[in-house]
């Protein structure tokens, strides 16, 4: 049984269409990444139906334990920051698929694709609008607000990467046009927001390390 931080973790990766294979490769590479703290996790790509993603949720997948309050979930697939869409997919509809699918409670998501934590409106990366209209925080508000799921969600707001390659496989990294490397960099001060809840009030600020 686990014991760490998490006691288990879901990725659920979101198509960009039928010949999206980059979504699949990035959901099995993450899922393989070595942890100091092994996780029981397992990758669920979304296709016609979402049957497993239902037995997913439910425990009844490669994990034998049902997504909690303890669990981390992550959500893969191509940002569209100004669209303000995950591989077509908006805020609200996400919310909606993951509570129909089973999602009652989760200690952390984590939306891992390019700048959705970015506003719609901002000029930069880092530019952060009051209030905020990311796809992001509309996510992490349509979970509280219309399923009455209040989480921590976690997103960039640069284009993101997961690495393919041992030893860094499953690593993420945020790139940006000044990079000289075209890999990135792992960690990127102010790369990533947190949204979380206070006193019923969507908090945001930036989660560094």
């Amino acid at each position: 049984m686990a014991t760490g931080k998490y006691d288990r973790q879901l990725i659920v990766a979101l198509l960009d269409g039928p010949t999206d294979t980059i979504t699949p490769q990035q959901a099995e590479d993450l899922n393989a990444k070595q942890r100091k703290a092994p996780v029981p996790s397992e990758a669920v790509v979304l296709g016609a139906d979402d049957a497993a993603l239902r037995r997913a949720m439910r425990g009844e997948g490669e994990v034998p334990l049902p997504v909690s309050a303890r669990s981390r979930l992550y959500l893969l697939g191509r940002g569209d920051w100004r669209r303000q869409t995950l591989s077509g997919w908006s805020a609200e509809r996400v919310a909606d698929l993951l509570v129909r699918c089973g999602l009652t409670a989760a200690r952390v998501i984590s939306v891992v694709a390019d700048e959705l934590g970015r506003d719609s409106g901002s000029d930069t990366a880092g530019d952060l609008r009051e209030p905020p209209d990311s796809f992001a925080a509309r996510l992490h508000a349509a979970l509280a607000r219309s399923h009455g799921i209040e989480t921590e969600l976690l997103a960039r707001v640069y284009p993101t990467a997961v690495v393919g390659e041992t030893p860094a496989r499953g690593t993420k990294r945020t790139l940006d046009a000044d990079d000289a490397a075209a890999g990135g960099m792992h960690q990127r001060p102010h790369s990533k927001l947190r949204f979380s809840w206070r006193n019923g009030l969507q908090q945001r600020d930036w989660s560094d390390g």
